[in-house]
């Protein structure tokens, strides 16, 4: 076949029960705004692959920078964007002990569009812990239907810190989950930052 098969995710089975209350269904968010380039892919279940790299052929990734970083999720209350997410449930609460938490990085509380495409390989982003509780804990982030990862991509070793990491990491149409571990009783508020996606370079004219 010349052209990958593209794999259709119904939205929203996709995220772990601890990020939706038991039972409860999902809404579908509005389709994404046309003009999606046709040799996107959404290979959301495939295997791993090399790094770098896309699925099938194993080509090259691309960075695509937003025009400006776009403010995903803050989990502060009374914070831009305040409010939960109908999709996900994340709302104004901080992010405690061995929780999970849902992070849509292509739709701001579900409804306006960032610019990632929910059809792209990774994100980039830019994850904030604040406000944090307990002598150490850490965050770790990936793709909502991936494993959870043995290493945490943030740290912190003090109540009251505010540090910040830039992280790169797979999606699954649209969605990643963020996880709080650490000592008994450490918690977070978390802030999401978008600063660009990851999609296979285009091969030969638009």
């Amino acid at each position: 076949m010349s052209h990958r098969e593209r794999v259709v995710l119904p939205r929203r089975a996709l995220l772990g029960g601890a990020a939706v209350a038991a039972g409860s269904m999902l809404a579908p968010r509005a389709a994404q705004a046309s003009g999606a380039r046709a040799w996107r892919s959404a290979a959301a279940a495939g295997p791993v692959r090399p790094m770098g790299t896309g699925p099938g052929s194993y080509g090259p990734l691309q960075l695509y920078l937003l025009a400006d970083p776009v403010r995903v999720y803050d989990s502060r209350a009374g914070q831009v964007p305040d409010g939960i997410d109908p999709d996900t449930g994340a709302g104004d609460t901080p992010l405690v002990r061995n929780a999970s938490r849902g992070i849509d990085v292509s739709y701001v509380l579900g409804v306006t569009p960032t610019g990632v495409d929910t059809t792209s390989e990774g994100v980039l982003i830019n994850l904030t812990a604040v406000n944090t509780v307990g002598a150490a804990g850490n965050l770790k982030v990936w793709a909502s239907t991936g494993t959870e990862p043995a290493i945490s991509v943030l740290n912190w070793d003090h109540a009251s810190s505010a540090i910040a990491n830039s992280v790169t990491t797979r999606h699954v149409d649209g969605y990643i989950l963020v996880k709080c571990g650490g000592v008994v009783g450490c918690s977070t508020n978390l802030i999401v930052d978008v600063l660009g996606y990851y999609d296979l370079a285009p091969v030969g004219p638009l």
